[in-house]
């Protein structure tokens, strides 16, 4: 019984902090910039685009540890705007995607004003444009924003299109108008909403397994007694009854 309830403590924990990410790759990393300005971007990025009216499969394209090194980074560095752009040459074009990343400051703090992509496929000619110009986040100069859960964003069209772009991230990490290119993130952490939900749930679920697990304690120990009970008080009669 406690094994089984061990059991699905690890699963139920599995399920609120796992993201669905291959265990053998780690988020990847890239950085552009110089000693005076740089910008940091780490995590997990699926991007998929999926016909909407032909069957066929989406294309996804997958951006971790393992695969980055396909992925030429450029970027723009400036006092108000800074940009952070991915490309690379799938294999279902043959012209090159770019995914660009815009930061926007104001006064002492920056966000990042939107997320364009430009792209074509081979049964699709044209090079075509989605963009979300929404803002994801907004922190303090000098620190960076955190969200470990798994976010998705849809990136619209400017024209109805055959195609709808969506982009998914998890342990996403982002550093805009940083000064020097450590590696590293530094200053303060700005997390998400959605992971102080998982911060309240995690607790929640633990406490709530436990409780459990000694309400079945409890019931399993007065079971026990009431039978140790009977079996002696049994014992006792029998006795008297001899006599």
């Amino acid at each position: 019984m406690f094994v089984a309830l061990s059991a699905l403590i690890v699963a139920c924990l599995d399920q609120i902090v796992c993201y669905s990410v291959d265990p053998v790759t780690s988020p990847a990393t890239f950085r552009i910039g110089s000693n005076d300005s740089s910008i940091l971007l780490q995590g997990y990025i699926n991007i998929t685009l999926a016909y909407t009216k032909v069957q066929k499969a989406p294309v996804i394209v997958s951006i971790d540890s393992a695969t980055q090194g396909k992925f030429q980074v450029s970027g723009v560095l400036g006092n108000e705007i800074e940009g952070l752009n991915l490309s690379w040459k799938p294999d279902q074009s043959n012209s090159t995607w770019n995914l660009t990343f815009r930061f926007a400051k104001s006064e002492n703090s920056y966000n990042l004003s939107g997320i364009s992509f430009v792209y074509e496929l081979l049964d699709l000619p044209g090079s075509r444009y989605a963009s979300n110009n929404h803002s994801l986040f907004s922190a303090a100069i000098g620190s960076y924003y955190s969200c470990q859960a798994e976010q998705n964003l849809v990136l619209n069209h400017f024209a109805p299109n055959p195609v709808t772009v969506n982009l998914t991230f998890s342990q996403l990490k982002v550093q805009a108008f940083r000064h020097g290119l450590e590696p590293e993130f530094n200053g303060i952490m700005v997390q998400c909403s959605l992971d102080y939900h998982l911060d309240r749930v995690v607790p929640i679920v633990i406490g709530i397994s436990l409780a459990v697990m000694i309400i079945v304690a409890l019931i399993a120990f007065i079971i026990t007694s009431r039978r140790n009970r009977n079996i002696s008080g049994n014992g006792v009669s029998g006795g008297y009854q001899q006599i």
